[in-house]
């Protein structure tokens, strides 16, 4: 029996799976934007989130760890495989570093929205939306902050600007009859 253990760091493209070829008797999600579907060898998938583990019985390993990105988007994680469980000493008195991205538009249209997905882009260190920063910078309409299915959460009024601790996926939607002026720019807690 190997007696090692592995960080892996994979990037998962949108509903996708990945199969890593390592055994181990302990497995724990270290980083992840969202759920993730985790099978060891040929159990049942479960689903789990960031900080979550799957262990082997005492007296048996398995061999291989297959990962399903259930988002609509590539995703990064951070997996942990192996005969040695994982003990997070990060500290957590500290808040994770993060990363501010500025949307490249300056108004929304009318009747549209801007679509901002939970599951951060593949091509860099993000690990989690920690919040979104909209400003309304016209002088008489509002604009609406709204789930993917149109569900209206939040109302933003003219001249106002917001940060709203949204991690998941969100739309910011002009429902009036004309352009709205406006900012709006996404914090991500990155590595």
């Amino acid at each position: 029996m190997k007696a090692d253990s592995t960080l892996h760091r994979p990037i998962i493209q949108a509903g996708a799976t990945l199969r890593i070829p390592a055994s181990g008797r302990y497995f724990s999600v270290v980083e992840a934007p969202g759920l993730l579907g985790v099978k060891l060898d040929q159990a049942p998938e479960s689903l789990l989130e960031q900080g979550q583990q799957l262990n082997a019985d005492p007296e048996d390993q398995f061999s291989g760890v297959e990962l399903r990105n259930l988002s609509d988007a590539p995703i990064r994680v951070a997996v942990w495989i192996g005969f040695t469980q994982f003990v997070d000493n990060r500290r957590s008195a500290m808040e994770a570093p993060t990363r501010f991205a500025p949307w490249t538009g300056d108004s929304l249209a009318a009747a549209t929205g801007q679509r901002f997905p939970a599951a951060p882009a593949a091509n860099n260190r993000d690990v989690r939306r920690k919040a979104i920063v909209v400003t309304n910078e016209d002088p008489a309409l509002s604009i609406q902050v709204r789930d993917y299915a149109g569900a209206v959460g939040h109302t933003i009024f003219a001249q106002t600007a917001v940060s709203l601790p949204i991690s998941g996926d969100v739309e910011i939607y002009n429902a009036n009859g004309a352009a709205v002026a406006c900012r709006i720019a996404e914090i991500w807690w990155t590595q």
